[in-house]
């Protein structure tokens, strides 16, 4: 593949310009990616969220008081406090 890439240098610009505006999009909806589920109010989670806001991965968090489907994972696993976030 990447001999391919070299050889081809618009077939290699085109993919990682597609590649890209992916991540962009990823990041600017809030979908996709990571998925942190915690409370908000939590250091860890807080933690955590912003190392992946400064490294620039996409991601988003489900609040365990708001989310059913949280709640219901956090319901199943019972994790501790200290536990916080899951991904």
């Amino acid at each position: 593949m990447r001999a391919l890439l070299v050889a081809e240098a618009d077939l290699g610009e085109r993919i990682m310009r597609a590649l890209i505006l992916r991540r962009v999009s990823l990041i600017q909806s809030g979908v996709g990616g990571r998925v942190l589920i915690g409370p908000t109010n939590s250091s860890g989670v807080v933690r955590v969220q912003r190392f992946l806001t400064r490294n620039g991965i996409p991601h988003h968090l489900l609040d365990p008081e708001r989310d059913h489907d949280a709640a219901e994972l956090i319901a199943r696993y019972s994790p501790s406090p200290t536990d916080w976030p899951l991904a």
